[in-house]
């Protein structure tokens, strides 16, 4: 079996627990590895039959439907979403697939970001500085990705901690590669404060089988929690201003419901 589906991001907007939710759908076939396979952006130069062998067998989706059941699997890399080559090579591979996108606060996502490359041990910088040189790091990066199949970006993927929240211009891109019907974008604060709503949509999006999200759907796990306090202020206010035109035009394309 191929995906039937992948969440494409955004990082640190709840991806990780929207597909641990719909892995508990008694019609998910769960693969060899739980998500973030990261196919289509890091391990590209490998045959596709690589990437199968992450996914349950079609024999297994056979023997499912001797018994009426619909099997579906899928992934969530959620550097798919900002990475500029992915849209093109998802396309040529899952041309029906069907594609879901978190979108959270921009400045609560690069906060939240900053501080899962800190904690990891990939940033060094304190906020201030690592948004005041993410113009120099990434500077030339979306240009030798796409010279080169086999190039992995560390600045382009850990320290895109502004870029990343531009969301208007990773979707557009995007929407040149597939129709708007392939796409279901949620607002991850409508994750966190309703999950069983938002599972709810994604399961009727993906043709499954109406269940009850109740009986696997909770309170909001977030399953890559981070300890650490909240962002100054006149951070927080100069952020927001930074990011507001590029909201604007994200609810210009999308509908005024997403806005922050």
């Amino acid at each position: 079996m191929l995906p039937d589906f992948l969440i494409l991001g955004a990082m640190k907007a709840g991806t990780t627990s929207l597909y641990r939710y719909l892995a508990q759908h008694p019609d998910f076939a769960r693969g060899k590895r739980k998500e973030e396979v990261h196919y289509f952006d890091k391990h590209w130069t490998k045959e596709i039959a690589w990437y199968e062998r992450f996914f349950p067998s079609r024999w297994d989706r056979a023997r499912a439907a001797l018994s009426g059941r619909r099997l579906f699997t899928g992934e969530s890399s959620p550097y798919y979403l900002f990475h500029p080559c992915v849209p093109a090579r998802v396309k040529a591979c899952l041309p029906r697939a069907r594609l879901i996108v978190l979108l959270r606060e921009p400045v609560a996502r690069a906060w939240s970001h900053y501080h899962h490359s800190f904690r990891k041990g990939d940033e060094t910088l304190d906020f201030a500085e690592a948004l005041a040189r993410e113009p120099e790091r990434l500077q030339g990066e979306e240009e030798r990705l796409a010279r080169d199949d086999a190039y992995f970006s560390k600045p382009h993927r850990h320290f895109s901690y502004l870029a990343r929240g531009i969301y208007a211009d990773q979707l557009e891109r995007w929407f040149q590669s597939f129709e708007r019907d392939r796409f279901l974008i949620l607002k991850s604060e409508d994750l966190f404060a309703r999950p069983r709503e938002a599972v709810a949509r994604v399961t009727d999006f993906l043709g499954l089988a109406r269940r009850d999200p109740a009986s696997y759907v909770r309170e909001f796990v977030n399953h890559n929690p981070g300890d650490y306090a909240g962002l100054d202020a006149a951070t927080e206010s100069r952020l927001r201003a930074c990011y507001a035109p590029h909201n604007e035009r994200l609810a210009q394309l999308l509908g005024p419901e997403f806005t922050w």
